[in-house]
């Protein structure tokens, strides 16, 4: 969960450049940003998966995996529902910006 942490701080920065250089490199940044929460799907989705199967597996430990799969599930909810509206409206401020500074 860690990783969120960190892709949540680069969505919810006020960052959002001051010449046309650094408004591209945000640009460049929320583009792998938007990639590697696609990927984070993935593994988020197979993690579901895999703890279903042990807990299964290891009835003696289902309550403790619950809570783990519960806690990963509602960090992934959370930051995909900040990276939506954040990099929306991110998004929208650096084409902003880069009208700006073009000129």
């Amino acid at each position: 969960m860690i990783f969120f942490f960190f892709k949540e701080t680069f969505v919810l920065s006020d960052d959002f450049g001051k010449d046309l250089q650094s408004v591209q490199n945000l640009q460049r940044k929320h583009d792998n940003v938007e990639r590697d929460i696609s990927v984070l799907q993935e593994k988020v989705e197979n993690l579901r998966k895999d703890g279903a199967r042990i807990q299964q597996d290891v009835p003696e430990g289902a309550d403790q995996i619950d809570k783990r799969l519960a806690d990963m599930i509602q960090a992934w909810d959370d930051l995909r529902t900040k990276v939506k509206f954040y990099l929306f409206n991110k998004k929208k401020k650096i084409f902003i910006s880069k009208i700006f500074l073009v000129r």
